[in-house]
C-alpha cells in the first residue's frame, strides 16, 4: 500500500470519528463554493443565447431583419448586434421590404420594436413595445399566450403579466397610447419564454409605434426556402440592414467575425483582476478552516507520534495532514458544487416566479471546475501549516505523557514564563511555582501533590517561572534561538510582503506599468500582497498581546492568554476577520470618495432645490390645463414660466452648448428660454444689467462658457429631424453660487433664427413634501407633467454597499465564532478547574464572550488599518478620474465611519454577545485522575 493511499485511510477513519469537527470543516469549505457555483449555475440559465434557443427571437422564421440608420454598407456580428458604419450616411428614412426581397427571397412579416407610452385611469407609464402578428405561424415561440387572445385588429393590444400587475388592466380594459392619443383595448396577456419581469405591450404594425424610419427599431421576420448563410447576411449589409440568421448563430463560427460585443480576447488587466480575486478566494477559505485542522492536528499527536515512532518520517506525517486537507476539501467542494448546480437547477421554477427569469438548464462547468478547485487548494493551503507542525514534533514527550504541544511551543513558554502567568485577582493563582497550592477565594486551597501543572487539553498549561515545558527550559522568547529563527522565517516574509505591497501601491499611484498592465490594475494585487503580510503578522500581534493581559480582569485575561498559547488557532480566524473587513472598508473609502468627489466637481445648472415642472406631447390647451393643475396643487408658491423650442414642422428641439468648467469641457443641457424672472431664478439673484442685455436679445451666460467674439454657439437638435448651429449674441453674469454654471436664452434670438417658441416649463424654489403625488395630480388627460427636484444628496456607503458589510460582518461572526468554538472544547476543563475553586457561573460566559471578543477585535481593527491604507491609495486614481493632468485638484477621501464602526465595533459585539448566550454556564466537576 502506497504512503499517500494509506494517509487518506487514516483521514478517512479521522472524519468518521470526529463527525462534528468534519461537519464544521466541509460547511466553512464547502458554503462558498455553493455560493458560487449556485450564482454561476444561474446566470448561465438565464443567460440565454440565441445559440441555446434562436425561437425566442426568431420564433419559427429562418432569419430577423433590422433596419439601421445607414443606407451604405455595415458590418455586424454573428449575432447581428454590433453596427460599424463603412461611411457616414444621411438617416436612412423608410425603409421597404422590396429593398428586403430584391436580395433574399423570403416572405417577409413586419416586426417593430421600440418604446412607448400608455397611460391607465391614474397615472403613465414608459414601457417596450412590440409590433409583431402573433397569430402568423412564423412567430411561435416569441411570445407565450398565458390569458385571453392574440391581438387581431389594429385597435387591440396584449401586456406581459408584469404590466398587467404593474397597471392593474386586466383583459377587456382599456388604456390609451399617448403619442397617438388612441384608446385601445387589451385582448389577451403574453409572456416572454424566459423573462417574466418584461412589461411590454404588443400590438399590430401602425398600433403603437409612429417612427418606421431606418434605425428605429424597424424590421421583418423572414420564411426562406434555404438557410440564410453569411453570403446573404453580408449582401444585405450592403444596404444597411443587420440580419440574425438562425443557421449563422447555430452553425459554426465564421473566421474574423465576433460573435457577439462581448466577444472579445480577455486583456492582462482583467487576468490580473481574475487571478487575484482567485488567490483572496483560497486565502479566505483556508484561514476560516486553519483552526479546525490545528485543534485536529493536536487530537491527532498521540496517533501521529505512534506513526513517527513506528518508522515515519516527517514527510509521511506531513502527508497524512495534507491528506486531511485534500479529503475534507474535496468532499466538501464536490458536494458543495453538486448542491449549488443541482438545487439551483430543481429550484429554478420557484426562481422564475421569484425572480421573474428563466431558461433552458445550463451549467458552466468549466467555472464549476474552477471554483471547486479554489476550494481544494483553500482546504490544501489550511492544512499546509498543521502538516509542518506534525513533522516538526518530537514523539518522545507525546508517549510518554509529557507535553508536546504542535503550537509553536515557543509560544507557550513565552505566555508561561510571564511572571504574572497565571495570577487571578486579589493573590490567588490556578498554579503555584512550587509545591502546588490552588487557592480558592477566602483561603481555601486545592493542593496537589509534587510540582503543579494545570494541564489544558492537548497538553498546554499554565505554568509558573520555572517549570518545564515539553522537557525544556522556559525562558524569555527573547532569549530564544527559535524564537529568532520564527522571527526570521515567518515575519521576515511577512514584512517583505506587506512592504512590497505598499511598494506596488505608490509605484501604481506614480503611474508605473508592470508587464503591460496599467496603473490602476496593479492595485488589486498591491493589496494582495499587503493582505499577505498583515496575515503573516497576526500571530505575532497575538502572542505580543497575550503577553501584555496581566492587567486585564480575570475572564479577559485567560481568554486572551489561552488564545495566545493557541495562536494558530487564533490568528486563523482573526486573519479571515481581517481580510474580510480590510475588503470592505477599502470598497467602502472607494466609493464613498468617488461619490464625494464627483459631488465636490458637480457643476449644478439649476439652484438648489429648484422644482421642475415639464410638459411632454401636450398642446396649448393641455400646457394650460396642466399650469392651472399646478398652481391648484402648489398654491402660494411662485411658479416662473420657461419654454420650449420647435422648428417650423412642429417638431420639439433640443439646445446644447460646450462650457469648460469642467475640466476639459461638458455640455450645458437645456439652457432654459425665457424672460426676466427666469433669469433671476436661474442667476440666483437680481442683476439689473444682465436683465437689461437679455431683453436686448443677448443669452446671459454664467461660469466659463465658451465665447467666440461676443456669441454663444447652440446646438439644436430636432426631433426626427437634422442638427444646427445657431450663434446668438450673449453676455456672462455671475450667479450667486460661483460654481453654478448654464445660460438663459432670449426667446427673440430663437424667434430671429426661425423657431418659434411655446411656454412648457416651470420652475419653483419649493421641495414637495410627496413627489409622486404631485406628479399624478399634475398628470391630466390633456398633458403629461415630469416633476424633478434638484438635490445634491447622495446615498451614503452604507446604503450603497450593504451588501459588502453585510458579507464581513457575517464572515467576521463565522470564522470567530467557530474559533470560539474550537476554544471552548479545549478550554473545558480550565473552564471546570475555574468553576472549582470558587468562580461563580457567569465567569464561564464571560470568559468565552471575552475570547470571541478578543478574537474578532484583532481581525476588525487590523483589517480596518489595512483597509484605511488600500482604500486611501485606490482613493487618489478613483477620484481624478476623467480630470485632465492640468487641472487636478486636491485628492477626495471620504471614510464611512458609520459603516465601519458597524463592522469594528459591531462585530467583536456581536460575536461576544452570541458566544456568552450559548455557553453554558454551569458544567460538572473535571474527571479524576488515576495516579
Amino acid at each position: 500500500m502506497s504512503a499517500f493511499r494509506a494517509a487518506l485511510r487514516l483521514s478517512w477513519r479521522e472524519t468518521r470519528h470526529v463527525k462534528g469537527r468534519t461537519a464544521l470543516v466541509m460547511t466553512m469549505i464547502g458554503l462558498p463554493v455553493l455560493v458560487i457555483t449556485a450564482l454561476l449555475t444561474y446566470y448561465a440559465t438565464v443567460d440565454v443565447t440565441l445559440a441555446e434557443d434562436p425561437a425566442a427571437v426568431l420564433g419559427a422564421a429562418d432569419a430577423r431583419i433590422v433596419t439601421t440608420a445607414y443606407t451604405s454598407e455595415v458590418s455586424q456580428s454573428l449575432g447581428g448586434d454590433i453596427v460599424l458604419a463603412t461611411e457616414n450616411s444621411t438617416p436612412a428614412g423608410e425603409r421597404t421590404a422590396d429593398e428586403v426581397t430584391a436580395l433574399l427571397d423570403a416572405r417577409l412579416i413586419p416586426y417593430d420594436t421600440g418604446s412607448v407610452e400608455l397611460r391607465d385611469s391614474e397615472r403613465y407609464h414608459e414601457v417596450r413595445a412590440l409590433e409583431l402578428d402573433l397569430r402568423d405561424p412564423m412567430t411561435r415561440g416569441i411570445r407565450l399566450l398565458a390569458e385571453g387572445r392574440f391581438p387581431a385588429a389594429a385597435g387591440e393590444v396584449a401586456v406581459t403579466p408584469a404590466l398587467a400587475r404593474k397597471t392593474g388592466v386586466r383583459v377587456g380594459d382599456t388604456i390609451t397610447v399617448t403619442a397617438l392619443e388612441r384608446r385601445v383595448r387589451v385582448v389577451g396577456v403574453v409572456e416572454h419564454p424566459y423573462d417574466l419581469n418584461l412589461q411590454e405591450v404588443s400590438g399590430l404594425r401602425d398600433t403603437l409605434l409612429l417612427d418606421k424610419r431606418g434605425g428605429h427599431g424597424a424590421g421583418w421576420l423572414a420564411d426562406t426556402d434555404r438557410p440564410v448563410l453569411w453570403e446573404d447576411v453580408e449582401r444585405l449589409n450592403g444596404i444597411g440592414m443587420l440580419v440574425t440568421s438562425r443557421a449563422v448563430v447555430t452553425g459554426p463560427p465564421v473566421p474574423g467575425v465576433p460573435a457577439g460585443p462581448h466577444d472579445r480576447v480577455i486583456g492582462a488587466p482583467a487576468v490580473v483582476a481574475m487571478a487575484t480575486m482567485a488567490a483572496l478566494v483560497v486565502m479566505e477559505i483556508a484561514l476560516l478552516t486553519g483552526p479546525a485542522f490545528a485543534i485536529g492536528l493536536r487530537r491527532r499527536r498521540r496517533e501521529l507520534a505512534l506513526i513517527a515512532a513506528q518508522g515515519g518520517s516527517a514527510r509521511h506525517l506531513r502527508t497524512i495532514v495534507l491528506a486531511d486537507g485534500l479529503l475534507l476539501g474535496g468532499v466538501a467542494a464536490v458536494l458543495a458544487a453538486v448542491l449549488g448546480t443541482g438545487g439551483t437547477l430543481a429550484l429554478m421554477p420557484l426562481l422564475k416566479h421569484l425572480l421573474g427569469a428563466s431558461g433552458p438548464a445550463d451549467v458552466p462547468w468549466g467555472l464549476v471546475l474552477g471554483v471547486v478547485a479554489l476550494g481544494v487548494a483553500g482546504a490544501l493551503f489550511a492544512a499546509l501549516m498543521p502538516a509542518v507542525s506534525a513533522a516538526r514534533q518530537d514523539p518522545a514527550p507525546i508517549l510518554t505523557g509529557r507535553e508536546d504541544s504542535t503550537e509553536d511551543p515557543r509560544s507557550a513558554r513565552g505566555l508561561a514564563g510571564h511572571p504574572e502567568a497565571s495570577s487571578a485577582p486579589g493573590g490567588s493563582s490556578l498554579v503555584s511555582p512550587a509545591p502546588a497550592r490552588a487557592s480558592a477565594p477566602g483561603g481555601s486551597s486545592l493542593v496537589s501533590p509534587a510540582p503543579a501543572r494545570a494541564s489544558a487539553p492537548g497538553g498546554s498549561s499554565l505554568v509558573s517561572p520555572g517549570s518545564t515545558s515539553g522537557g525544556r527550559p522556559a525562558g524569555r522568547p527573547g532569549s530564544s534561538p527559535g524564537r529568532r529563527r520564527w522571527r526570521v522565517g515567518v515575519a521576515g516574509p511577512a514584512v517583505l510582503s506587506l512592504v512590497g505591497g505598499l511598494a506596488l501601491t505608490g509605484y501604481a499611484l506614480g503611474g508605473g506599468k508592470l508587464l503591460g498592465v496599467g496603473s490602476d490594475p496593479l492595485l488589486l494585487p498591491a493589496g494582495l500582497l499587503v493582505v499577505l503580510g498583515l496575515v503573516g503578522l497576526t500571530p505575532g500581534v497575538v502572542t505580543a498581546l497575550g503577553r501584555r493581559a496581566g492587567r486585564l480582569p480575570l475572564p479577559l485575561r485567560l481568554a486572551v492568554r489561552d488564545a495566545a498559547r493557541h495562536r494558530t488557532r487564533t490568528a486563523s480566524a482573526a486573519a479571515a476577520v481581517m481580510a474580510a473587513t480590510m475588503a470592505a472598508v477599502t470598497l467602502g473609502i472607494v466609493v464613498e470618495s468617488t461619490f464625494d468627489a464627483t459631488l465636490l466637481r458637480y457643476r449644478p445648472q439649476q439652484p438648489p432645490d429648484a422644482l421642475r415642472i415639464a410638459a411632454r406631447n401636450v398642446d396649448d390647451r393641455g400646457w394650460a390645463d396642466l399650469r392651472a393643475a399646478a398652481a391648484e396643487a402648489l398654491p402660494g408658491v411662485s411658479l416662473v414660466p420657461a419654454g420650449r423650442v420647435f422648428d417650423k414642422e412642429g417638431r420639439e428641439v433640443q439646445i446644447v452648448s460646450e462650457t469648460d468648467a469642467c475640466g476639459s469641457h461638458c455640455l450645458i443641457m437645456e439652457p432654459p428660454v425665457g424672460d426676466a424672472r427666469l433669469l433671476a431664478f436661474a442667476q440666483g439673484r437680481s442683476d439689473p444689467r444682465a436683465a437689461e442685455a437679455l431683453a436686448a436679445g443677448k443669452a446671459v451666460v454664467f461660469g466659463p462658457v465658451r465665447l467666440q467674439n461676443g456669441t454663444l454657439a447652440l446646438q439644436l437638435y430636432a426631433n426626427g429631424g437634422g442638427t444646427e448651429l445657431v450663434r446668438i449674441p450673449a453676455v456672462t453674469a455671475e450667479p450667486d453660487d460661483p460654481r453654478r454654471i448654464g445660460a438663459v436664452i432670449p426667446p427673440a434670438a430663437l424667434e430671429k433664427e426661425g423657431y418659434a417658441v411655446a411656454e412648457r416649463l416651470l420652475f419653483a424654489t419649493h421641495r414637495p413634501d410627496d413627489l409622486p403625488r404631485l406628479q399624478r395630480q399634475l398628470s391630466l388627460p390633456t398633458g403629461r407633467a415630469d416633476v424633478w427636484i434638484f438635490d445634491r444628496e447622495m446615498p451614503s456607503t452604507l446604503g450603497t454597499l450593504w451588501w459588502a458589510f453585510g458579507m464581513a460582518l457575517l464572515l467576521s461572526l463565522g470564522g470567530t465564532l467557530a474559533a470560539t468554538g474550537l476554544a471552548a472544547a479545549d478550554l473545558r476543563r480550565d473552564l471546570d478547574i475555574v468553576s472549582a475553586v470558587g468562580a461563580p457561573p457567569r465567569t464561564r460566559r464571560a470568559i468565552l464572550a471575552a475570547q470571541a471578543a478578543f478574537i474578532a477585535g484583532i481581525g476588525t481593527v487590523v483589517g480596518a488599518v489595512g483597509g484605511a491604507v488600500m482604500g486611501t491609495a485606490a482613493a487618489v486614481p478613483m477620484t481624478r478620474r476623467g480630470e485632465p493632468v492640468e487641472s487636478l485638484g486636491p485628492v477626495v477621501l471620504s471614510v464611512p465611519w458609520t459603516a465601519i464602526a458597524l463592522v469594528v465595533v459591531g462585530a467583536p459585539l456581536l460575536a461576544a454577545l452570541i458566544a456568552g448566550l450559548v455557553t453554558r454556564s454551569r458544567q460538572g466537576p473535571p474527571p479524576r485522575r488515576l495516579a
